[in-house]
């Protein structure tokens, strides 16, 4: 190993093919104050390759390095690394990690109240002194125990719960002992949203301390990021909200001054669906000025003037509630407002809720670009990476990213550690699709599963539907293997207690697993399945958007834009998760695994592209010969 990667303190033996190129962009970019965005295939080792040169310039310009990441368990991977990195170097490296402020609460009624009223429910009992966590973080008399509880933090290199759980025990406030311990960091660990969503972005740059252009950031998993602002920045205002805050001004506001104000709002939307029924649809595509502008004309008031006032009006009521649904209408009105018509869709659905008729107007952020440039683009320097960001350029269009290195690297594993076979003799194609079909994609998912009895397997299916109508052929007694269903809306724990199954080997009973799943699920994503505890993915069709009215007007926004409408709209969104999927199989360099897709499209050029360089696939001529020859 050179001097260069003493220097940076890398703390490993040797560096892994690939690896020291990544590294060494990696420096140079920061050295530039430039951007990268790495496709780095699994098994590379993305997380130190980015942190040892961030930390390392981090240090020597006086710039603090933010790893955002989605999940938990990486933040204490994080963790792990910055410990190695340390342990090597023989300097101490100042950490703290965010996760969700909810997340991070150990107030005693934090549990009466659900997620969307949490900031509401925070700043309520900070302002009324309710919350002793927050006072004793206040009370000048407790720095001494505050100093020593943050130093304990550090010497022992603590993982996110053990922070939280220390703190709080403590009684502090775990989220403001972060922020303060921030203030002298050298890397920051925290979610997506402190830094590419505005009002939140705001509030953690000043608690740390620091502007954007001193921070490096290292953005993990960043084929997330794109759907991450979108769900951050789209909203609804629903006709049920609508009369939650009617309710609200009768019983809260002694005037009438705000009724029409909102009761308008239900009527125009009532109006607008009225217009468009004669399409026989649910869900419709309407401009900024088809609302607002027979709501104003009803109101006869400027749309700053209603705002004002809904938010005026939504203060009395916090005065003495916790939270206002009134405040929330203004919200969504002040933004239905100020979004533009270009990356925003405006959108009217019509839905059947316990035989009510519901309405919503919507808000779809559509195109991040805007969101994503404006944190990006204005750091020091930000690394961007994931092992399923492809097509790069793709991400690097609608992500907006400037001044912008791409690298592709290949991927470590041996290519006789993964085989990756298609049936082109099947599809889910819409128009293909009936019991004959099911049954024939029921009858070759049996077949590779028969083929490897005691390997572990996952099966995807594009929806839930699908999953049902096609599972329901199987015969689960021939499989002769345990078998879990992924159903809809599981908890947490629900979720592990899966994971632990096939985490889990049974001395006495040798047969595999497999578990039925959908590819937009959560076990598509983030499962870490490691060797034997998953040794098969079988990927069942394409999981394309239905191509409804939001869909089309995506395609037609990114046509405009890019002339690639179809391919960043629709196909590569879908091809995506496909591969999300498939990396579940093969995690570390000693995984082997086979990867089975069940649809003929995937040999298609226009979806094949999709798929990484290192997917070399294999159309058998007999399944079951090809999986028992390659696990011998």
């Amino acid at each position: 190993m050179d001097e260069f990667f003493k220097e940076i303190s890398f703390p490993y033996d040797s560096v892994r093919t690939g690896q020291d190129v990544f590294i060494r962009q990696v420096n140079d970019t920061i050295i530039a104050k430039k951007n990268i965005m790495v496709y780095a295939p699994t098994g590379l080792g993305k997380t130190i390759s980015a942190l040892a040169p961030a930390i390392y310039q981090g240090k020597k310009e006086n710039k603090i390095v933010i790893c955002l990441t989605s999940r938990q368990t990486q933040a204490n991977q994080i963790i792990k690394t910055i410990k190695d990195i340390s342990n090597k170097s023989k300097e101490p490296i100042n950490y703290v990690a965010f996760i969700g402020k909810r997340n991070m609460c150990v107030h005693q009624d934090i549990d009466l109240y659900p997620p969307q009223d949490f900031n509401d429910f925070c700043k309520k009992v900070r302002e009324t002194g309710k919350c002793n966590y927050y006072r004793n973080f206040k009370d000048s008399d407790q720095e001494e125990k505050r100093t020593k509880t943050l130093q304990q933090t550090s010497n022992s290199f603590m993982d996110v719960e053990g922070f939280v759980n220390l703190t709080g025990g403590c009684k502090f406030c775990p989220y403001e002992m972060a922020g303060l311990k921030a203030n002298s960091a050298d890397v920051v660990i925290c979610d997506y949203n402190y830094l590419f969503n505005a009002g939140i972005r705001e509030g953690f740059l000043g608690k740390i301390g620091r502007s954007i252009e001193e921070c490096i950031i290292i953005v993990d998993e960043a084929h997330n990021l794109p759907d991450r602002i979108r769900m951050s920045y789209s909203y609804t205002l629903s006709t049920e909200m609508i009369k939650l805050a009617i309710k609200e001004l009768t019983d809260e506001i002694k005037s009438s001054k705000y009724d029409e104000l909102v009761s308008s709002i239900r009527q125009v939307m009532e109006d607008l669906l009225y217009e468009r029924l004669q399409d026989g649809k649910d869900t419709y595509l309407v401009t900024k000025e088809d609302f607002l502008k027979p709501y104003l004309e009803r109101t006869k008031r400027k749309i700053e003037d209603v705002i004002g006032d809904l938010y005026d009006a939504g203060a009395i009521v916090k005065e003495d509630k916790m939270i206002s649904h009134i405040d929330r209408v203004a919200h969504f009105l002040d933004r239905y407002n100020s979004y533009d018509e270009e990356s925003y869709l405006r959108v009217l659905e019509k839905e059947i809720k316990e035989q009510k008729t519901v309405l919503s107007l919507n808000i779809k952020c559509i195109d991040p670009s805007d969101i994503a440039m404006e944190t990006l683009n204005n750091s020091y320097s930000s690394i961007l990476m994931s092992g399923t960001l492809s097509p790069i350029e793709m991400y690097r269009d609608i992500l907006g990213v400037g001044n912008c290195t791409l690298l592709e690297l290949e991927s470590p594993f041996l290519k006789e550690n993964q085989l990756i076979l298609v049936d082109n003799e099947v599809t889910t194609k819409f128009t293909a699709r009936s019991n004959d079909m099911y049954n024939r994609i029921s009858s070759n998912v049996q077949d590779i599963l028969n083929a490897a009895p005691k390997r572990n397997a996952i099966v995807f299916f594009p929806s839930y539907s699908l999953l049902e109508k096609i599972t329901s052929f199987v015969n689960i007694s021939r499989l002769n293997r345990k078998v879990l269903t992924e159903r809809k809306f599981m908890t947490k724990e629900e979720k592990e207690k899966f994971v632990d199954v096939f985490k889990t080997t049974d001395p006495f009973n040798n047969k595999g697993k497999v578990l039925f799943a959908v590819t937009s699920g959560s076990f598509a994503e983030g499962l870490d399945l490691p060797d034997e505890a998953l040794e098969m993915v079988i990927v069942v069709g394409l999981p394309l958007a239905v191509p409804d009215i939001v869909v089309q007007a995506i395609i037609r926004h990114f046509d405009k834009k890019f002339g690639k409408g179809q391919l960043y709209g629709y196909i590569h969104p879908a091809l995506s998760k496909i591969v999300q999927a498939g990396g579940r199989c093969i995690r570390t360099e000693t995984d082997r695994g086979v990867i089975a897709l069940l649809d003929s499209r995937f040999l298609f050029p226009i979806y094949a592209q999709s798929l990484p360089k290192h997917w070399h696939l294999k159309v058998p001529q007999d399944f079951g010969t090809e999986i028992k020859n390659f696990f011998k």
